[in-house]
């Protein structure tokens, strides 16, 4: 595997992707505190909470990266956004912690999608033919797809019903009330997951046993399938959209990575977040290169060694943006080996990006 150190590409300030519109989601406005509990949630090895704590509000905000920062011509609030998607119509698919919203140019809601086991949303992603979406339901383990004319499930899959029960402390899962009557009676410790109770969170972060949070239509596969990470386990699988079987396809991802994408030859990119790695498998899965962040200087005071690069979105050509942070947006040219750095409000947990007008490059 070809090692790539991003600390040895040459800066360029207002160069890469300078003068480009885009969207950032904002999960939350409290980063600052945020970095603080991942430092210490690194220690335990064990990231999210293990209680359950208050929906924040984050942001849906439209600027332009600019001069070194990103400048700001907009912004609406949304509970706890964390990934946005285009459609065939103009608008846009963007998750909140328990609704998937279709919103048009200006951030003004549209549609409503809702499902009680929408929990702790994180990415959505629109199939081939424009008809459905394919939600990550972090909160219930879940993936589900919805038909996005009729608000139908057309598919829905369950880590606690697919092979990850029992949790690591020996606690199964179920949302089916008899078969949680029958682990009781087999004196098993068990888990009724009612989403009435549970709420728009879900299970909290740290007491799930699979946390997906990222997920994409499988374009390579013969079967129709989605491809899944599985942030507790650092595992990249692919789901059988027929079935719900599950293939393994990679099993050395860090705790948590995010940002999925399809490569031109095939191939995969995801990032390694706690790793601050961008990693690029081939067409057969097998590691081909990696973009290493974890040199690159600027962190914010408090970081520590921590790194959180929250995901790597791909661009027009050969330039991508890292949202890293401990260390701003990062704008990079995997070719001519430049990059830019844009700062932003510093209390923004960004979690999500997505290129505007000038760039054709579109999200797979």
């Amino acid at each position: 595997m070809e090692k790539i150190d991003i600390s040895k590409f040459k800066r360029e300030n207002n160069t890469v992707l300078n003068d480009y519109d885009i969207f950032l989601v904002i999960k939350s406005q409290n980063q600052i505190e945020r970095r603080k509990r991942m430092i210490k949630s690194k220690k335990q090895n064990r990231y999210g909470r293990f209680i359950p704590s208050p929906t924040t509000i984050g942001l849906l905000v439209k600027g332009r990266l600019k001069n070194g920062i990103f400048e700001e011509t907009w912004e609406k609030e949304f509970r706890e956004p964390r990934h946005i998607k285009r459609i065939a119509n103009g608008n846009f698919l963007l998750t909140e912690i328990n609704r998937l919203l279709e919103v048009d140019a200006d951030g003004e809601i549209i549609r409503t999608y809702e499902n009680s086991f929408f929990g702790y949303l994180h990415t959505v992603e629109v199939s081939k033919d424009g008809n459905r979406a394919l939600v990550v339901s972090s909160g219930y383990d879940a993936l589900i797809e919805v038909d996005l004319k009729t608000s139908e499930v057309t598919f829905s899959w369950f880590a606690w019903e697919e092979g990850f029960n029992p949790a690591k402390d020996g606690t199964w899962y179920t949302k089916d009330k008899k078969k949680y009557d029958s682990l009781v009676k087999k004196n098993k410790k068990a888990v009724f997951i009612d989403p009435h109770k549970y709420g728009e969170q879900g299970v909290t972060t740290a007491n799930r046993i699979a946390h997906p949070n990222a997920a994409i239509y499988d374009h390579s596969s013969k079967e129709p399938s989605v491809i899944v990470s599985i942030g507790h386990d650092g595992l990249l699988s692919r789901i059988y959209l027929d079935d719900g079987r599950r293939e393994d396809l990679y099993d050395n991802l860090c705790i948590m990575a995010h940002g999925i994408y399809h490569k031109k030859d095939g191939g995969i990119m995801i990032t390694q977040t706690t790793k601050g790695e961008w990693l690029w498998l081939n067409s057969n899965l097998k590691e081909d290169q990696v973009f290493d962040f974890k040199n690159l200087g600027g962190k914010v005071k408090g970081s520590e060694d921590a790194e959180w690069l929250q995901q790597v979105i791909p661009g027009p050509g050969n330039t991508a943006l890292a949202l890293d942070a401990n260390r701003g947006l990062i704008a990079f040219d995997t070719q001519r080996k430049t990059y830019s750095i844009y700062h932003h409000n510093e209390n923004w947990c960004v979690q999500d990006a997505l290129f505007l007008n000038r760039i054709s490059v579109e999200k797979s």
